[in-house]
């Protein structure tokens, strides 16, 4: 399944700023309302979390957790996905239960959300 992403700085600028936001040990997730059509999703890897190779890793998990859950979440959002601390990249199953844990606080969960 493809997700559609956004584009352009004053988008993410936007969803920073008005959106609300949850912190799970190493990451923030900011939710905004957005389109009438499905969610739009943004991925931000701050330096702080590792070097280039890290860094990708870390956005190729968030990605991949998304696209999984997209259907686990209430439409219609913009999402941005910002890790920001060295924690982030632990391990898979540790960013995606703090992933899904900022997600649930945001209540923009629906279903189940398997990793």
């Amino acid at each position: 399944m493809l997700l559609h992403t956004l584009k352009g700085r004053a988008t993410f600028k936007r969803v920073l700023t008005r959106g609300l936001m949850k912190r799970s040990d190493g990451l923030a997730v900011y939710a905004s309302p957005g389109g009438a059509g499905g969610n739009r999703y943004g991925f931000v890897v701050t330096s702080k979390v590792g070097q280039a190779v890290v860094r990708n890793k870390v956005r190729r998990w968030a990605k991949e957790l998304c696209r999984r859950w997209d259907g686990s979440l209430s439409q219609g959002k913009e999402l941005v996905v910002l890790a920001n601390r060295p924690e982030a990249a632990e391990a898979y199953d540790h960013f995606a239960a703090h992933l899904a844990r900022a997600l649930r606080g945001l209540e923009v969960v629906e279903g189940e959300l398997v990793y």
